[in-house]
């Protein structure tokens, strides 16, 4: 059984995020898209997380192309950072 909700990764789309899609690009989203999967698979396979029911871009930690962070939050209420594939804690 997946630690991961459904509907826990967001789905990145130049009509949903205009402005990030403006700043990044088609390409850029593809990328942001694969790393939010990445940081939901990093974060359901330690035991801070029961489940992971939300991920999400954190423009403010991110520095596009350079620096990709993205925030999963757990169902215990826990809210971890995955900067370029690493957990930041």
């Amino acid at each position: 059984m997946s630690k991961i909700n459904e509907y826990a990764i967001e789905k990145y789309t130049a009509h949903g995020y205009p402005r990030l899609f403006d700043e990044v690009g088609a390409e850029g989203l593809a990328v942001i898209q694969k790393h939010d999967e990445d940081a939901a698979k990093i974060v359901s396979e330690i035991k801070e997380c029961d489940e992971v029911v939300y991920v999400g871009y954190s423009s403010t930690f991110s520095e596009y192309p350079d620096t990709i962070a993205s925030f999963v939050d757990c169902k215990n209420g826990n809210r971890i950072y995955v900067v370029n594939r690493k957990i930041q804690k």
